[in-house]
């Protein structure tokens, strides 16, 4: 059985990243009084994910046998599942499970993701088909002894004077 893998396809916003850049930081630059703050609606009309790119996508997975999941329009965001071979061939890798030094598996894979020409100039990234870890959490869990011992929130503020 191919293990199930869920990648997350970012796509451009709708007009390019550069026209979102400036709408951002025309109103950063302004003040707070004049700035012209867009619904979500406005928003993903204005710099969401283009309706034709999202289509464009929807059919390459479902050519190479994925699911699409959480599409976030506005985010420029979209999800997708299925298996390695499926993932592989969709994406032009081959992905490979892989043992770190921890004994932690993760998914690698050689080279670039490849995509058809229609689509490719509308993908930014596409996230998952690497999974190799990074870094690990690390804390301490304090025992019984413990409690009570915290600070205040005044004692924390007064630390920092």
């Amino acid at each position: 059985m191919d293990e199930l893998i869920e990648v997350t396809v970012v796509l451009q916003p709708r007009g390019g990243a550069e026209r979102l850049r400036r709408r951002v930081d025309s109103l950063r630059n302004a003040p707070a009084q004049q700035r012209a703050h867009l619904s979500y609606a406005e928003l993903e009309a204005q710099h969401g994910v283009d309706p034709a790119h999202l289509e464009l996508l929807r059919a390459h997975a479902a050519a190479h046998g994925l699911s699409v999941g959480e599409v976030n329009a506005v985010g420029a965001s979209v999800k997708l599942r299925g298996s390695r071979r499926g993932l592989a061939s969709a994406f032009g890798v081959e992905l490979q499970q892989r043992q770190a030094a921890s004994g932690d598996q993760y998914w690698d894979h050689d080279g670039e993701a490849v995509l058809p020409e229609p689509l490719r100039d509308h993908v930014v990234a596409v996230l998952g088909l690497r999974t190799t870890p990074i870094a690990r959490t690390q804390f301490v869990v304090a025992g019984p002894a413990a409690e009570g011992q915290g600070n205040t929130a005044l004692q924390v503020a007064a630390a920092y004077g």
